[in-house]
């Protein structure tokens, strides 16, 4: 029996319970309440989203051959089973809350289960049976696992199989949202939210056990799916209805009550290697570090770091932040025909402070009376010229900069140069010009090497979104700047949850912009990491995909030993014959590079594809 149950039917009420898979669609199994009746109904979706506006009418009959009276249930969980589906739901009755089981051949009619000792409502493994006997994952505040041969007599396990964990994000109760066997394992998603306050914190988690041993976890991952948190009371009525593994997706389902339904749809994915994720397969060359200080030249005799990068006439250049014994930051040059070997130093800095708000004062000559000290960035504490980034667009090299004053004034500034003159180390530059506004401290932004619809592209912040400003010219006005907001929190959770801003410009693929980043984890937060993301080639405010791990971590000698331990800071990168050259600074004292195929980079990456939430009210 089909009903109509159009939005023009005022009158209805529906209380969502459980979702199921059939035929490759998602359906939705829910309670219809009307002034006179409640009714049990389902219905299907093509896209997971929209379930329309007829149902099917369920009926659910127990041992006394009565409708059930589902405002006494809750906790429904529907699972495939071999030639049907298996039901489990929690009852309100006279002694207390009992747990029940039903079957069905086709999501229509369910006929109860007299079962012995069925422990919780839970999932069962589809198409899986261990040494004859069912496998179902069941619990409201730790994961376990019973058994059966028939669905009405069980034997659970006492052990645990997933607790939660101390210092993770599934520190709280966890519950079961969707179980499947894979090629892999048997993998499980479960459910980590809390509440706080008034605000919801959905998590999902996941996990693989193995097919010889359901009780013996194989994996887990360290980081959630994914993370959402939510306000304005969702915590007071939100529960998880489960999910279903589809042909290229996974579905999850949450009801919020009168804030509607929330899906979340997660690409079907091996998971051990979605979480796990990749170091990109960068290789430290065995040449680091490749750029040393030199006491033979003064302005770079106490630190060579954080390299900026120009692959140009089949020659990388690359312009380092350099500084002396007087503590000021200049910038040198070096170049190499095979992005490693950089063995010609030069006896002068390609670039050297020449404005007031880069230290220099009277006569036109940077602060030198002063002793040799470390500050926050690195050495340099006297002002100067710091981090580079280099971008090429239409012949000229455009160079944006952290100018230091050596007092209290850390800017953006923003100098350029013919590329003729750039290739034969002929420095004129153009007279640099702040772009960041007085009184704030910015750095690690970014030019892009192409405009996007006729307009310069500049990142001026990765966190807490990436924000671009698109720009008719790079013509800055006196009292002209780009306005910025830095947050400087990253994905809660995760290895990157202390974000500090963009590496090297954006470098273009065949699937969006890669951008190279910086940031911290506040469990170890005295070390520097490097992370990729690839943006939207039309909007780069998208993530579409980002690592799960840092691609580089500061774990050799020369990235601890220096003016700051535990750093590994990227403001340079190239690809050169088909191989990714990511050029950094180790320890704010010396340069280094590490490489991978870009290719293999690249796909790597693209298992990390950020997992996207669609939430609307679901039509059902």
């Amino acid at each position: 029996m089909t009903r109509d149950i159009s939005p023009k039917k005022s009158s209805l009420k529906k209380r969502p319970l459980a979702v199921a898979a059939c035929d490759g669609q998602p359906f939705i199994f829910y309670q219809l309440l009307t002034e006179q009746e409640s009714l049990l109904c389902f219905a299907g979706s093509r896209d997971g989203v929209d379930f329309g506006n007829v149902c099917e009418k369920v009926v659910l009959t127990n041992f006394k051959k009565s409708p059930l009276e589902a405002k006494n249930c809750h906790d429904f969980k529907i699972s495939k089973k071999r030639g049907g589906w298996f039901l489990t739901y929690v009852e309100k009755t006279n002694k207390g809350l009992v747990a029940r089981a039903a079957e069905s051949t086709d999501l229509k009619r369910w006929k109860e289960i007299e079962t012995d000792k069925i422990p919780e409502s839970g999932y069962l493994v589809p198409n899986f049976k261990w040494q004859g006997k069912n496998v179902f994952y069941y619990g409201s505040q730790a994961i376990r696992v019973a058994y059966s041969r028939d669905l009405k007599t069980w034997e659970t396990s006492r052990a645990v199989a997933l607790s939660p964990r101390s210092g993770f994000f599934d520190n709280g109760p966890l519950t079961v949202l969707a179980v499947e066997k894979e090629a892999g394992g048997i993998y499980v998603i479960y459910d980590a939210s809390f509440a706080k306050n008034e605000s919801y914190q959905l998590q999902i988690g996941a996990a693989v056990f193995s097919l010889n041993d359901p009780e013996q976890m194989i994996w887990r991952s360290e980081w959630p799916l994914f993370e959402q948190n939510f306000v304005a009371g969702a915590k007071k009525k939100s529960a998880a209805l489960g999910g279903v593994f589809l042909k290229d997706r996974i579905d999850l389902y949450w009801w919020f009550g009168d804030q509607g339904l929330l899906t979340i749809t997660l690409p079907r994915f091996p998971i051990i290697g979605k979480i796990t994720g990749t170091k990109g397969g960068l290789v430290r060359k065995a040449e680091n570090p490749i750029i040393a200080p030199d006491d033979k030249n003064h302005w770079e005799s106490e630190a060579t770091f954080n390299p900026a990068a120009l692959y140009e006439g089949g020659r990388v250049h690359l312009l380092y932040r350099a500084v002396g014994h007087n503590s000021v930051s200049s910038i040198g040059h070096v170049a190499s025909t095979n992005g490693v070997n950089f063995l010609e130093r030069e006896p002068e800095p390609a670039y050297r402070p020449r404005e007031k708000f880069e230290g220099v004062r009277a006569g036109s000559r940077p602060i030198t009376n002063r002793p040799f000290f470390a500050y926050a960035s690195g050495g340099g504490g006297n002002g100067g010229c710091e981090d580079p980034r280099l971008t090429l667009i239409d012949n000229t090299v455009y160079m944006i900069y952290t100018a230091f004053d050596g007092w209290g004034s850390v800017r953006l500034a923003l100098s350029s140069i013919r590329l003729a003159d750039f290739k034969n180390q002929r420095w004129h530059w153009k007279k640099p010009i702040l772009i960041s506004p007085p009184g704030q401290i910015h750095k690690n932004w970014v030019l892009f090497p192409e405009k996007i619809n006729g307009k310069f592209v500049l990142l001026n912040s990765v966190s807490p979104v990436i924000s671009i400003s698109y720009l008719d010219d790079l013509n800055f006005k006196s009292g002209e700047f780009i306005e910025s907001r830095f947050g400087g929190t990253g994905r809660t959770y995760t290895w990157d949850n202390l974000i500090r801003g963009a590496g090297p410009p954006p470098i273009k693929t065949p699937y969006g912009w890669l951008l190279l980043y910086h940031a911290m984890d506040y469990r170890d937060c005295n070390r520097y990491k490097i992370g990729a993301m690839i943006l939207d080639e039309k909007d780069p405010t998208q993530v579409l995909y980002r690592s799960r791990r840092p691609i580089l971590e500061p774990d050799m000698p020369y990235e601890n030993e220096g003016f700051k331990t535990g750093v590994v800071y990227s403001c340079g990168a190239a690809v050169k014959d088909g191989e990714l050259f990511v050029y950094y600074g180790g320890a704010d004292k010396v340069s280094c590079v590490a490489s991978a195929p870009f290719d293999k980079f690249l796909n790597d990456l693209r298992k990390d594809a950020e997992i996207k939430m669609v939430m609307r009210n679901v039509k059902i």
